[in-house]
């Protein structure tokens, strides 16, 4: 899709930025060197996809950072395919050992002399390298949000009652995948099931009136969540009461997740919010959400977290009510907060919030 070409002296930039990230932190900690193995990481320094079975944690090929060298370690059955299609040009060295070679990595750092420390071994150190969001990511992170968000609300039009959760769940990944993105979660309920489990996936449940609609999108690494709700015929007054509070809670998260803020704080004025509307306990029931990234949620907040909202984050936030639930992925921008999945082609309830409007996804009224 045009839109979404990146000039490589862009992702190159973007790569070079994200090295020297990782250069002073090794300085930092007088490491002589780091292995990436996950797929996040490959994603986050590449861009590219290093998996093969799409909810890989793992990547078929690694990362070796020193002061003077990025090296790609990887079997011969992957490296043809990362060099052409994945890696952008990027100024790595690329090793390759043969894929029946089981310490093939092992004999490499061996032949090159180097003792790099594990990313296994440093995990939230390296989440924080991943902050705060580059320029080309935070363009990367608009046009997959427009994307993400056309593909759940085109969704929630096609659907016809009669159809299995399945099959209502096959059409959202028909619409993900044909817009270049990996639908990573993919969840669905119809009628009944949507009060009684937060995470429901599909089943071969027939639709009759009611479906909560699901999805996590990612593309080069990066995700964005988001639900929506639709109803065939009238819309009983309880679920629209629960939605009018569950939209009022969100409102409540995305306008107070601002630069500076505390994010517990944000989650005990959420608490309060649920309370007011008569759910006191329904937070309890599922986690609230938090920052995402290259991971469905970086964190999940709470009421202990000691994390402070900056710019250029990306939060989910994601409460919910038995039967109803409000999502979207917002970016923190220095004057608002965008709505990355937000198309405008949606039915929509502003909420406002010490003044300022919030616009949330309203239950899609759909005629028999």
């Amino acid at each position: 899709m045009d839109g979404q070409v990146i000039h490589t002296a862009g992702v190159l930039s973007d790569f070079t930025n994200k090295v020297h990230r990782i250069r002073q932190w090794l300085s930092a900690q007088n490491y002589e060197a780091v292995l990436l193995s996950s797929q996040v990481s490959f994603a986050w320094l590449t861009g590219g996809r290093g998996f093969i079975a799409t909810v890989s944690e793992q990547s078929c090929a690694k990362l070796l950072i020193t002061p003077e060298h990025v090296y790609l370690i990887t079997n011969n059955i992957e490296a043809q395919r990362l060099a052409k299609e994945e890696l952008a040009d990027l100024p790595l060295k690329i090793l390759i050992y043969p894929w029946y070679e089981l310490q093939g990595e092992t004999i490499i750092l061996k032949r090159l002399g180097i003792s790099p420390v594990r990313e296994q071994d440093h995990v939230r150190e390296i989440a924080r390298l991943r902050q705060p969001l580059t320029d080309v990511e935070q363009q990367r992170y608009v046009e997959l949000g427009r994307d993400v968000g056309e593909a759940i609300e085109e969704t929630c039009f096609r659907i016809k009652r009669g159809l299995s959760e399945y099959e209502i769940a096959a059409i959202l990944s028909q619409q993900c995948l044909e817009r270049q993105v990996e639908p990573v979660l993919l969840l669905v309920a119809c009628d009944e099931r949507a009060a009684k489990f937060r995470h429901p996936l599909p089943t071969g449940k027939v639709l009759e009136c009611y479906a909560m609609i699901v999805v996590g999108g990612r593309r080069n690494g990066l995700i964005i969540s988001a639900t929506r709700l639709v109803h065939f015929g009238k819309i009983p007054q309880e679920l629209k009461h629960k939605h009018q509070a569950v939209t009022s809670i969100d409102a409540v998260f995305i306008a107070n997740t601002r630069p500076g803020q505390k994010v517990a704080e944000i989650f005990r004025k959420a608490t309060e919010a649920y309370e007011y509307w008569g759910f006191p306990e329904e937070w309890k029931q599922h986690h609230q959400g938090g920052m995402t990234g290259y991971v469905g949620r970086e964190y999940r907040a709470t009421l202990s977290s000691t994390d402070i909202v900056d710019i250029q984050q990306v939060f989910a936030w994601n409460p919910s009510i038995s039967g109803v639930k409000s999502e979207d992925t917002i970016l923190v921008e220095q004057k608002e907060n965008l709505i990355l999945s937000r198309t405008g082609n949606f039915p929509e309830v502003k909420v406002e919030i010490d003044g300022c409007p919030v616009y949330r996804p309203d239950i899609l009224l759909r005629q028999w």
